[in-house]
C-alpha cells in the first residue's frame, strides 16, 4: 500500500476582537491540523487513524498531498455596526505577507481574484449570521500542474504543513469606518482536504 485517495476533515471555533481598528484579519493554514492564526484546529477527523499524526511509525501513511481543500467559515457580528467579510484564498507565495495575524492588518484584499466578501448586519439582526464557503484546487491557485504539486515542499504530515504553505485570509471591514470593539466576531469553520495519502512509515512513492 503506497497511496490512496481520501478525505481529512477539522472543525474549528471561537472569537476575536479588536478595540482599535477598523479592519480586523485573521488566517487559515489549509491544513487540518490548524486553526486560526496558525493555532490547533479544535477536532480533526483522519478517517481512523489513517494518517500518522507524527509522519513516522503508525498509521497507514505518513505523509499526504493536499490536492483540493474546501473552507466554510460561519460568521456572527456581535458588533453594533454592519461589517464587510472578506475571504481570500492564497498561495504560499503570498504568506509570508498575508499570515501577519495582526489584528490591525489594513491592507484590504475585497480586490483580490479570488475574494469572496458578504455583509453581515450589527448584532441581534438576523442576517448578523453569514456563512462564506471557499473551493480551492491546490494546483490551480498555485499556477502549476497537478503534477508539480508532489514536489516534497507540498507534502504534509498529521501535525504539520509543508514548506509550501497555502491558505485563506479572513478580513472583516467596518463599513461605516467606527473602530473595532471587544464584543468582535464569533466563528465556526469547517473543512474538508481531499489528499493523496502517499508512503507507509518506511517509504514514499514520489
Amino acid at each position: 500500500m503506497s497511496n490512496m485517495n481520501t478525505v481529512i476533515k477539522s472543525v474549528t471555533n471561537g472569537a476575536f476582537a479588536s478595540s482599535t481598528n477598523t479592519v480586523v484579519s485573521r488566517y487559515f493554514i489549509a491544513h487540518p491540523a490548524y486553526g486560526i492564526n496558525a493555532g490547533s484546529a479544535g477536532y480533526t477527523m483522519y478517517n481512523n487513524t489513517l494518517i500518522s499524526a507524527n509522519g513516522a511509525g503508525y498509521g497507514w501513511f505518513n505523509r499526504f498531498i493536499i490536492r483540493r481543500w474546501r473552507m466554510t467559515i460561519r460568521l456572527q457580528n456581535l458588533e453594533a455596526f454592519a461589517v464587510t467579510a472578506m475571504f481570500l484564498p492564497y498561495p504560499y507565495l503570498s504568506a509570508s505577507s498575508l499570515q501577519l495575524g495582526s489584528p490591525g492588518y489594513q491592507k484590504l484584499v475585497s480586490g483580490f481574484r479570488g475574494c469572496k466578501t458578504i455583509s453581515l448586519a450589527p448584532v441581534t439582526l438576523p442576517n448578523s449570521i453569514k456563512t462564506i464557503t471557499l473551493d480551492v484546487d491546490a494546483a490551480s491557485l498555485e499556477g502549476i500542474s497537478r503534477q508539480g504539486m508532489e514536489q516534497t515542499g507540498y507534502w504534509c504530515t498529521g501535525a504539520n504543513f509543508g514548506a509550501l504553505n497555502q491558505g485563506a485570509l479572513l478580513q472583516l471591514l467596518s463599513i461605516g469606518g467606527s473602530l473595532g470593539t471587544t464584543a468582535g466576531y464569533i466563528y465556526q469553520i469547517d473543512c474538508e482536504y481531499f489528499v493523496d495519502a502517499i508512503g507507509n512509515s518506511v517509504t514514499t512513492i514520489y
